[in-house]
């Protein structure tokens, strides 16, 4: 097939809506040379089809859109596309590399969250604690490991250090022992914080996947009502052990035996029905942070491979 014909093929089709649908629209360009270019160079070409599309969505220069736009006429037009190549080489690689340097600083906030999350659970000096969330200590590997591939683990550790010195702890600050505690005792007076929490857990929930919701299991309104009960602790349970497994179904397998540990924990509580729904809310918090954040990183490292 010649360079012009699937062009246009590209251009009009209607189901490309989305530059994802575009990403996956042009891989089977990505081994078909352009004539009198490299295979890199050809690559590059191709891209022009995703940059001319989807200007916005990639915040593409002005005259790198044009030097595309002016690209694509020509091969439509069969036309000498050499006198204008250059400067689009030269323009694609500074775009390119300003997109790198944002992808950087992506990882590292996604990273510099599971340290956060790393460091207040240590913090807690609980050895039973250490043991159930040591599974977290292998994604960071695996983060560390992955950016050294990419070659930017020393860019990483040095955002990471100036994050440190700048930033507030944010995951700490939701994780730290006083907000439970105040929680506790607030359950013990009315429900307001109860629900100002439970929207908050279903606001997290959803940002894991928008399918999840505490609705699925009571509305919240109704969890609010089981308060009134004599015995609200056998409603509660039910719910947690039911947002574990959701939270299960949406992590990697590998990571099951943890949810396991979480859910025997959670059916060993006992005492008074605040303490234990304090306990319930305070782990399903943390495990869909942990998703949360685990979900964030890959789809950016995933996507930025597929651009490679």
């Amino acid at each position: 097939m010649s360079i012009r014909y699937q062009m246009t093929l590209f251009l009009s089709n209607l189901a490309i809506k989305t530059l994802e649908d575009g990403k996956q629209a042009i891989l089977p360009f990505r081994n078909v040379s352009i004539p009198g270019y490299s295979s890199s160079q050809s690559r590059q070409l191709w891209y022009s089809l995703l940059l001319y599309k989807f200007k916005d969505e990639q915040d593409v220069p002005e005259l790198l859109w044009t030097m595309s736009r002016e690209f694509i006429l020509k091969s439509l037009r069969e036309e000498d596309t050499k006198d204008m190549s250059e400067l689009y080489f030269e323009q694609f690689e500074e775009w390119k590399e300003k997109d790198y340097q944002s992808f950087i600083l992506e990882v590292t906030h996604f990273y510099f969250q599971l340290i956060e999350i790393k460091d207040a659970i240590e913090q807690t000096k609980n050895e039973e604690t250490l043991v159930i969330w040591r599974p977290l200590y292998g994604l960071i590997t695996k983060v560390r490991n992955a950016a050294k591939k990419l070659n930017f683990l020393n860019v990483l550790d040095n955002h990471v250090a100036e994050l440190i010195l700048q930033r507030e702890r944010i995951v700490y600050s939701i994780l730290q022992k006083a907000y439970w505690d105040i929680f506790e005792e607030e359950l013990k007076k009315d429900t307001v914080m109860l629900i100002s929490t439970l929207h908050e857990l279903n606001q997290l929930l959803k940002e894991v996947h928008h399918s999840i919701t505490i609705h699925e299991f009571y509305p919240i309104e109704k969890v609010v009502l089981l308060t009134k009960e004599q015995d609200p602790f056998q409603h509660f349970l039910p719910l947690g052990i039911y947002l574990l497994d959701v939270l299960k179904a949406w992590d990697s397998s590998e990571q099951e035996m943890f949810y396991e540990n979480a859910k025997n924990e959670m059916e060993r509580l006992k005492g008074e029905w605040t303490h234990t729904l304090r306990c319930i809310m305070e782990t399903i918090f943390i495990l869909g942070t942990q998703l949360k954040t685990k979900k964030g990183l890959w789809l950016t490292l995933f996507r930025q491979m597929q651009n490679e």
